[in-house]
C-alpha cells in the first residue's frame, strides 16, 4: 500500500473536477494554508463525519540517551502537538461490522410424554 501524497491529492482533485493540475494545485495549497492557519488561531478543524484534527500541548518530560546513560538526564521541552480523532463514518469505513451468520441449531427430540429430555449433569 503506498502513501497518499499532496500529488496524489491534486492529481484526484483535478480527475474528480475536470481542473487543469495547475488549478488543482493552487486549490490543494489554499485549502492546506487555511487549515494549518486555522491550528494556530483556534487549535481545531473539524469535519463532520471524518474527524478531528486539533492541537494539543505535550508537557516537558525528563530523556535519557539510551546509547550513553552517562550522559544523565537532560529535559525535553514542552511542545505543540497535532492529533488526529476520526469521526464515526470514517471509522465505520475502516472497521466494516462483522457479516454475523446464525447458527441453526437441532431440534430437540421430545418424548414420547411430550416433554424434552433433562440435560446430564457430566
Amino acid at each position: 500500500m503506498s502513501n497518499f501524497t499532496r500529488s496524489s491529492l491534486i492529481k484526484a482533485l483535478s480527475v474528480r473536477t475536470n481542473l487543469s493540475i495547475k488549478s488543482a494545485r493552487w486549490h490543494v495549497e489554499i485549502m492546506l494554508e487555511a487549515m494549518s492557519e486555522a491550528l494556530v488561531t483556534q487549535g481545531t478543524i473539524e469535519f463532520r463525519d471524518f474527524g478531528v484534527i486539533s492541537v494539543f500541548k505535550r508537557r516537558p518530560k525528563i530523556g535519557r540517551n539510551p546509547r550513553r546513560p552517562s550522559d544523565g538526564a537532560y529535559q525535553i521541552p514542552a511542545k505543540n502537538v497535532v492529533r488526529f480523532r476520526a469521526g464515526r463514518a470514517l471509522n465505520d469505513r475502516l472497521n466494516p461490522l462483522p457479516v454475523v451468520v446464525p447458527v441453526v441449531l437441532p431440534p430437540t427430540p421430545l418424548l414420547p410424554n411430550g416433554g424434552t429430555p433433562a440435560k446430564s449433569i457430566f
